[in-house]
């Protein structure tokens, strides 16, 4: 009697639960239908839970269809989340670049490169080769310059010179005054000396700054050693000079530049060192140029069989990166 009891409370507990879950149909090849809850489908069988007949393992082949009601999801409580803590931004790492490349990261350069060979009645062949790059802000600038000329005729080299200078310029805000120091050293196979070492500081002042036109004045103040020279005292010098920029067009620019430099150990004796150039922007070839320009320096005092005028008359391609 009581086993009859817990078996008929068993099928109505498991009648309940499957009833309040969900009612699923599946439709045999006879057209029968049982309903229940399908608690396997596979390609071999489906098994059902009836809510009479209990647990039917039935195989796919005696299965026309099944069809399953769609649980609806039992709506949880809504928990609020807790904040997180704000979490404080970590500053970025210092460049590791290392001072060479942070000083270098924002310069501007150009190289320049000419050459010439002839032959016939006499073979000549000469090269140029220069470089430039600056830096600047508001609160100073940087030029660093470097060339190297070599002329050679039926094997007689006439030229051989290289020279390279750095100059640093501190500008003020909203002032056309700066302060500069620069420094050069010269190699001149062919002068009254063969290696020449010099230095100056002193004041600039941009009288023009225009968009298309800037002229720059400088007065200062230096000294200057010859090695290989009948005198290789140091002299100190004076320093007086302009530069002028002027934006032709689009493409084109003209610069020129002319310092003195008077001798102040013997009144009278001086150098003056010149320069002028035109530069073409290609419009075939993005960032080359092509460049003209004149060099001359003057010395008063040189050596007997050395010329006073050192000139050079030139051309030749410019590439900017």
């Amino acid at each position: 009697m009581f086993k009859t009891w817990l078996c008929t409370a068993t099928l109505a507990l498991v009648m309940c639960v499957t009833s309040g879950l969900r009612a699923d149909e599946v439709v045999l090849l006879n057209s029968d239908r049982l309903q229940g809850v399908v608690l396997e489908e596979n390609d071999k069988q489906v098994v059902l839970q009836h809510s009479v007949l209990g647990r039917l393992t039935l195989p796919r082949d005696k299965v026309q269809a099944v069809f399953k009601e769609q649980v609806k999801p039992v709506p949880q409580a809504v928990v609020q989340a807790k904040p997180e803590p704000k979490k404080e931004i970590e500053p970025l790492p210092e460049r590791k670049d290392g001072p060479f490349l942070t000083f270098l990261a924002d310069w501007e350069s150009t190289f320049e490169a000419g050459a010439m060979v002839a032959t016939g009645n006499t073979e000549k062949a000469n090269i140029y080769l220069r470089f430039n790059t600056t830096t600047k802000n508001e609160k100073r600038q940087w030029d660093f310059d470097t060339s190297y000329y070599r002329d050679q005729t039926d094997g007689d080299v006439s030229t051989n010179k290289f020279t390279a200078g750095l100059k640093h310029e501190w500008l003020f805000k909203d002032s056309p005054w700066s302060i500069f120091a620069q420094g050069r050293f010269d190699y001149d196979e062919f002068q009254s000396w063969d290696k020449r070492v010099s230095a100056a500081a002193g004041a600039g002042y941009l009288w023009i700054d225009k968009e298309d036109l800037t002229v720059k004045f400088k007065l200062g103040a230096g000294a200057t050693k010859e090695y290989g020279s009948t005198d290789e005292d140091v002299i100190p010098e004076l320093l007086a000079g302009f530069n002028l920029a002027w934006k032709i067009s689009p493409n084109q620019k003209f610069t020129a530049g002319s310092t003195i430099y008077p001798d102040l150990s013997e009144i009278g004796e001086y150098r003056i060192v010149s320069d002028a150039s035109w530069v073409i922007d290609l419009n075939t070839v993005d960032k080359v140029s092509l460049k003209v320009g004149v060099e001359n320096e003057y010395q008063s005092q040189v050596d007997d069989g050395v010329k006073h005028n050192d000139f050079r008359l030139y051309s030749a391609l410019v590439f900017k990166f």
